[in-house]
């Protein structure tokens, strides 16, 4: 079972909405990954700001609004996942 310290944790690392990580935990995670890569590797992040999110977020919160946000995390997952596992 989840203890509430796991809960409070998943709260401060990951976004209400999405469950994805949040921006502070992903810095955290790509830093802790690049450490660790071999000297001399290369490494490339984008980051993709969708402006205005949050006033759509706000009003059309449906399972519309979820399903975006998911297609368009598991069209990064594998990229995530190389990079971050």
């Amino acid at each position: 079972t989840v203890t509430a310290q796991q809960q409070l944790l998943n709260k401060t690392t990951h976004d209400d909405l999405t469950q994805l990580p949040n921006r502070s935990h992903l810095l955290a995670l790509m830093s802790e990954r690049m450490q660790q890569l071999p000297e001399g590797a290369a490494c490339a992040v984008l980051f993709i700001d969708l402006d205005r999110f949050k006033i759509i977020n706000d009003s059309l919160v449906t399972a519309a609004v979820m399903w975006c946000c998911n297609k368009r995390a598991l069209g990064f997952a594998p990229v995530l996942a190389m990079t971050i596992s």
